[in-house]
């Protein structure tokens, strides 16, 4: 019984050894996505237009990738032509925020974000 202990204690020193030396020096794993064959992921890009979103005369006016910049930019280009403005995402054909403007309203400037 007394071996089976002591080879049970021999066992877990040289597993703590282990262990000790590993976090001494881990290994970092960095992959190549050239190598691995693996994808960057995208960030998705946003369409900006002007004009109400159900009407024929919206008029798109450019593209930002990022929600944050899509938004940050929709509120620019308000500030500096007051009107409607909407941010479109074309992959779930779906209006992500909406901001109006337009002077001479019962409130100034609407803002939206879905």
């Amino acid at each position: 019984m007394g071996n089976c202990i002591s080879d049970m204690s021999l066992f877990f020193q040289s597993r703590l050894n282990r262990n000790k030396q590993w976090f001494a020096n881990p290994r970092v794993a960095i992959l190549d996505p050239l190598k691995t064959g693996a994808k960057p992921m995208k960030v998705p890009s946003f369409d900006i237009f002007s004009g109400l979103p159900n009407s024929k005369e919206a008029v798109w006016l450019e593209t930002v990738v990022g929600l944050g910049d899509a938004c940050t930019r929709m509120k620019e280009l308000a500030a500096s032509a007051p009107g409607p403005y909407f941010v479109f995402h074309a992959y779930p054909r779906t209006i992500l925020a909406s901001i109006d403007t337009t002077p001479n309203t019962e409130s100034k400037e609407n803002s939206q974000v879905a």
